[in-house]
């Protein structure tokens, strides 16, 4: 058997970038991120602002008093302040710990609106959970949930997006944990009209860890912690998601071997690796040849030393 000893060129140090952080997306409405305080960190005001038992903790990197603590009920709120109402794509986005799960109703991260035009994001019975409401699209409340559950005292990055087509009332709903897509289905988007848009009963407001309605049981309130709470207006890409959920803010570049060698049409080659130049494993599939220089690349990824030789397959 004749073997060819290959060529053999290192890539390495494409890029990393340890411990950066991520570059916000474009289009941010607004960012919470509780230290201390209720500030839109954007500048843009937030007017009507009403808050009770308002608490702080520690956020999830051991900060003290920098996320919110939410064991009480209508925590923080804005009777004037709205940011999905008539919005066909959005994006919500914070980090969460649920100390105690909810028994019958959605506990609630955040909510705009009320039983007659709203928003939902929250928990049920220790899943994540979104519920919408269109006056204006048959139906009533529309319900997504993920299919795996929460982590009691553990930190946890959620986010939903919503996707809706121009000339469409209904768009596509997106939930996502820790920058995985964890459920997904069609809603539609918060339109507001009719007597109901100029109703004092039905006017638009957002809350922080619990929700205010009227025509149906009351979400139990949020009980734990909240922090950097994000709203967009667009949904958000996955890959933008996982920049939020810090599953981006470094990118390592795993050093290679770019392979390089002459083939013979009609020939079949086999591509073999070793640790030790004594034992050898098949990597891949047969190769066959064309007449012209074969190129590959190869991963060492979690491999100290390895050495390649080609061979002829038969």
């Amino acid at each position: 058997m004749r073997t060819i000893w290959l060529h053999a060129l290192l890539l390495a140090g494409l890029a990393q970038f340890h411990g950066a952080r991520a570059q916000l997306p474009a289009g941010m409405l607004a960012e919470y991120h509780f230290d201390g305080s209720f500030t839109n960190s954007t500048g843009l005001p937030t007017p009507g602002l009403e808050a009770a038992e308002i608490q702080f903790t520690a956020d999830r990197n051991g900060h003290p008093d920098a996320a919110l603590l939410a064991p009480h009920i209508g925590l923080v709120g804005s009777k004037e302040t709205d940011y999905f109402k008539n919005r066909r794509s959005w994006t919500w986005s914070g980090w969460i710990r649920a100390d105690t799960f909810s028994v019958d109703a959605p506990a609630t991260f955040y909510s705009e609106g009320n039983s007659g035009a709203s928003v939902i994001v929250g928990e049920l019975k220790g899943r994540l959970y979104v519920q919408l409401w269109n006056e204006l699209a048959p139906g009533g409340w529309t319900s997504l949930s993920a299919s795996a559950g929460l982590t009691a005292g553990k930190w946890t990055h959620v986010a939903v997006t919503l996707h809706t087509a121009d000339g469409s009332n209904v768009g596509q709903c997106t939930l996502y944990q820790d920058g995985m897509v964890y459920a997904s289905g069609a809603m539609p988007y918060v339109r507001v009209g009719g007597s109901r848009a100029n109703s004092r009963q039905f006017g638009f407001g957002l809350n922080v860890g619990y929700f205010v309605g009227g025509q149906t049981a009351f979400p139990y309130p949020f009980r734990g912690a909240i922090d950097e709470v994000r709203l967009f207006d667009s949904a958000l890409s996955s890959g933008e998601i996982a920049r939020l959920a810090g599953q981006a803010d470094r990118l390592t570049a795993t050093a290679a071997v770019e392979l390089h060698f002459p083939t013979v049409s009609g020939e079949a080659y086999l591509l073999q690796w070793s640790e030790d130049l004594v034992v050898w494993h098949d990597h891949g599939n047969t190769i066959l040849g064309t007449g012209v220089e074969y190129a590959t690349f190869v991963s060492t990824r979690g491999v100290a030393n390895r050495y390649w030789r080609l061979t002829r397959a038969f």
